[in-house]
């Protein structure tokens, strides 16, 4: 949902919102970019907590704090709000994978068990939500066609292609009892 937010951001700012806000459109993009993976990694303190990993957890905060410092503090300073929106979302790319990565090690999960279901998951949302976008970008649409469009219509194309052919969304339907068995 995060490349769906970013799609609709500039049609909802410029729909609901007066002039004043149009400068906050790239920034909620490029931030809702990074939000993903940020919903994808959320486990990775829990699943330190789970094995009683506490020292483990406090040092992976402090090495994610210090790698947050860095990029931010001279991004803001050279890139003013859109290098401190970019250095937060490269922030959030690069720190949420590694964290889960390095907490769930003490499971028994696969680097490609963990990471094939962010991947699959993220390539068909930057195709779909980013190919919507482009196009009516390209053809200059106004903005009520273009929040139809990346709002609605882009949700329906993903949700019926997972429908129509991820066996695990289906199962996580079956599990939900959204679909009959």
């Amino acid at each position: 949902f995060a490349l769906w937010q970013a799609s609709i951001a500039d049609s909802l700012i410029s729909i609901f919102f007066n002039n004043k806000w149009s400068d906050t459109i790239l920034l909620v993009q490029i931030l809702s970019f990074g939000i993903g993976f940020t919903v994808a990694s959320s486990l990775w303190a829990p699943a330190l907590r789970i094995k009683s990993k506490y020292k483990t957890q406090a040092f992976y905060s402090l090495l994610s704090l210090l790698f947050f410092i860095s990029l931010i503090v001279p991004s803001s300073y050279f890139g003013g709000n859109e290098g401190l929106a970019l250095s937060v979302t490269i922030y959030l790319i690069i720190s949420g994978p590694l964290l889960l990565f390095y907490s769930f090690r003490y499971y028994d999960i696969s680097f490609s068990e963990l990471f094939h279901p962010i991947l699959k998951y993220f390539s068909l949302s930057i195709m779909i939500f980013g190919t919507c976008y482009f196009f009516t970008h390209q053809f200059n649409l106004n903005d009520m066609i273009k929040l139809l469009i990346n709002g609605v219509m882009s949700p329906v194309i993903y949700f019926g292609i997972l429908f129509l052919v991820d066996k695990d969304f289906n199962a996580f339907l079956k599990e939900i009892k959204i679909i009959k068995k």
